[in-house]
């Protein structure tokens, strides 16, 4: 990733404008996140019957896993993180007890896109010692239950979301 500029943030390796970006945690905006990378996966088994070709017959529903999530930061942003979280559990020593939501939102030429990530805690973090302009970069991974996106045509996430078919109770 090229070095720190203050005006951009980077998802996936790709340019924005501060002008076009807003980070929160649990509602709270913040502007010392500089990057976002994250994966998420469906794996399916393929379903077979007693059929002489042995060809498969259909797909599992799979299951579902964030399985990368990496925000980078400026170090007192990660301290304000971490502090926020002790707070939220109230220990003094522990924050990756906390959960909390990220939310991300991309605006260009009145187009919005939300990604909210659910149910965040802290994984790890990474340490080294830099000389130049990337040496105000702070990576820390993040568990993440699951990741919605909404943008004008509503919400999409990449596994069955049945909170319509049950009320809200089928995570």
């Amino acid at each position: 990733m090229p070095g720190v500029d203050p005006q951009k943030f980077f998802i996936d390796g790709v340019a924005f404008g501060w002008r076009s970006v807003l980070c929160s945690v649990d509602g709270i905006a913040r502007r010392g996140f500089r990057a976002l990378d994250w994966s998420e996966k469906i794996e399916r088994e393929k379903t077979h019957q007693a059929i002489r070709s042995g060809r498969p017959l259909n797909m599992t529903f799979g299951e579902y896993d964030v399985d990368a999530l990496t925000l980078t930061m400026l170090p007192q942003e990660k301290q304000w993180l971490k502090a926020y979280l002790r707070d939220k559990v109230a220990s003094p020593s522990s924050a990756s007890r906390a959960s909390f939501t990220f939310q991300l939102q991309l605006s260009e030429n009145g187009y919005v896109i939300t990604t909210t990530f659910c149910g965040c805690k802290l994984k790890s973090q990474k340490g080294s010692l830099k000389i130049g302009p990337e040496s105000a970069e702070t990576p820390v991974d993040l568990d993440c239950l699951y990741v919605v996106e909404k943008d004008v045509n509503g919400e999409t996430t990449l596994f069955d979301d049945v909170r319509d078919q049950d009320g809200g109770a089928g995570f």
